[in-house]
């Protein structure tokens, strides 16, 4: 795995990672409705795509080099690390699952939510999953944006803990919200893992 290319949705801010990534990395870009680069057939087929989404601000990436290595070692088509907080995690996708999910899948599976096809059916590919440490593992709490209470999270978030230019930890995400639970309340009815764009 000596070539590296970031993919980024075109006119949505990138992340933190998606930054420092860009940075680095040569790019291609893709539009809101194709999910699958243009050109793709010409990668090689052992590329993978490391996703995480510009909804999500604050994000685990701690184990993001053991997801990889997992990944590859084991000839994942999906890796996933799962229990954390909602909108942390981030995925290793497999480009030859990710083009079988584009042609198999429906409309609905050519969407953000690109590995939903694999989700869906795990009898054909290959499904890693991963735990974080135990004191992340928190999925009743939602560090993502999809809704306007989210966002009144997150700025409360990044105004307690945020430094410019400077990931902010997922533990001490966690320990801020325990800590504020006037904070914490502001989206908890919001059903874990339920996003506008899911919905």
């Amino acid at each position: 795995m000596d070539r590296w290319k970031v993919g980024t949705i075109r006119g949505r801010t990138a992340s933190i990672l998606g930054a420092a990534l860009l940075s680095v990395f040569p790019s291609f870009h893709l539009s809101a409705q194709d999910t699958v680069p243009p050109g793709y057939g010409t990668l090689k087929r052992d590329d993978i795509v490391v996703r995480f989404t510009t909804e999500c601000p604050f994000i685990y990436v701690e184990n993001l080099g053991e997801m990889i290595r997992r990944h590859i070692e084991e000839e994942a088509d999906l890796t996933v690390c799962e229990n954390l907080p909602d909108g942390a995690y981030g995925e290793v996708i497999s480009l030859g699952a990710l083009r079988r999910s584009h042609q198999e899948g429906e409309d609905r599976h050519r969407t953000a939510w690109v590995s939903l096809y694999i989700f869906e059916n795990p009898g054909k590919f290959k499904i890693l999953r991963l735990l974080p440490p135990e004191p992340l593992r928190r999925p009743d709490l939602r560090i993502t944006v999809d809704y306007p209470e989210d966002l009144v999270v997150c700025r409360k978030i990044y105004e307690a803990l945020g430094s410019e230019g400077k990931r902010i930890a997922v533990e001490s995400i966690i320990k801020f919200l325990d800590a504020n639970p006037e904070v914490k309340a502001v989206n908890v009815w919001i059903k874990a893992g339920a996003g506008r764009i899911w919905s």
